[in-house]
C-alpha cells in the first residue's frame, strides 16, 4: 500500500519508518528542510532506539522517502497518516 505521513516528528517519523519495514510504499511530509534531510540520510534527529537501523534500511531500499510537498503527498496517497503536535490540530501548524 502506497501511504504518505503528514509531519515527521517523533511520531511521524517512527510510524513512517515501521510502515516501511512492514513493506509498505511511505512518503514522509514535512516543511523543515533540514529533518528532512537527516531523515532521507538515514538520520534520526531524536532518541529512539533501534529506529535509526529500521530507518536506514527502509531509506536504502526505497520504501521510505520525504518531501516537503503537499503536492506530492496528494498524487500517491492511498492511506494518509497525520501526525503533527497534539496541541496544533490544524493542518496550518504544518504549512
Amino acid at each position: 500500500m502506497k501511504m504518505v505521513v503528514l509531519g515527521t516528528g517523533y511520531l511521524g517519523a517512527t510510524h513512517a519508518a515501521c510502515m516501511a519495514q512492514l513493506g509498505h510504499e511511505v512518503l514522509g511530509v514535512d516543511t523543515d528542510p533540514a529533518k528532512l534531510a537527516k531523515l532521507a540520510a538515514g538520520e534520526v534527529p531524536f532518541f529512539e532506539p533501534g529506529l535509526s537501523e529500521v530507518l536506514g534500511r527502509a531509506t536504502s531500499n526505497g520504501r521510505l522517502r520525504f518531501s516537503s510537498s503537499l503536492s506530492t503527498a496528494a498524487r500517491r496517497r492511498q492511506s494518509p497518516r497525520r501526525c503533527w503536535p497534539r496541541s496544533s490540530p490544524e493542518l496550518s501548524a504544518l504549512w
